[in-house]
């Protein structure tokens, strides 16, 4: 039986002290930096138009190209010590909502998936 050890942390830190090319999988649900996910963000108005929303998404989807940005900010360090810690052919999977996988795409210029 392989050995298996699950390692509970702030990533950042926990990362740091591990030795590179050591990892087999990486499994993580970063948090997304979304908000307004709710039927309640209309802020007096009949409907989502006029609130900064894209007129196509269906009430309860805000979205503020902010949120893009901070998600990034985040992994993009994240995704570095990973790329760092994984050994070669190891497997990452990270979860991510459809609108902002692209955020999550790149490290430093290097595409990892």
């Amino acid at each position: 039986m392989a050995d298996v050890q699950l390692i509970k942390g702030d990533c950042m830190m926990v990362m740091q002290d591990m030795e590179g090319n050591s990892i087999h999988l990486v499994l993580t649900d970063p948090p997304y930096f979304l908000d307004g996910l709710d039927n309640n963000w209309g802020k007096g108005k009949s409907g989502p138009r006029g609130t900064g929303a894209i007129g196509g998404l269906p009430i309860g989807m805000k979205f503020d190209p902010k949120q893009g940005r901070l998600l990034q900010s985040f992994i993009e360090p994240v995704a570095c010590q990973l790329l760092r810690i994984l050994k070669p052919g190891g497997f990452l999977i990270m979860f991510s909502s459809p609108r902002l996988y692209h955020r999550m795409a790149g490290c430093s210029g290097r595409f990892w998936f």
